[in-house]
């Protein structure tokens, strides 16, 4: 990726999303940027898949699946 096509961006965010946007980047050894641009490629990805009819699902542990919907 090319300066060119990149753009700084600012934001006021909840201190609370602050927190999570650090937990994800540690728990990924990233920066909060990196953090940042993958929630919104992975909220892209669902989004267009939701669209198109997908449905997302989390497996627990145990075993038990859960549908996860995006409103």
């Amino acid at each position: 990726m090319s300066k060119d096509d990149v753009s700084k961006v600012t934001a006021n965010l909840p201190n609370d999303d602050i927190k999570t946007l650090d937990e994800i980047a540690k728990r990924h050894a990233s920066t909060k940027t990196s953090a940042l641009v993958r929630a919104i490629r992975t909220t892209a990805y669902i989004d267009e898949a939701a669209a198109n009819g997908a449905k997302v699902f989390i497996e627990e542990p145990d075993g038990t699946k859960r549908e996860v919907v995006f409103k």
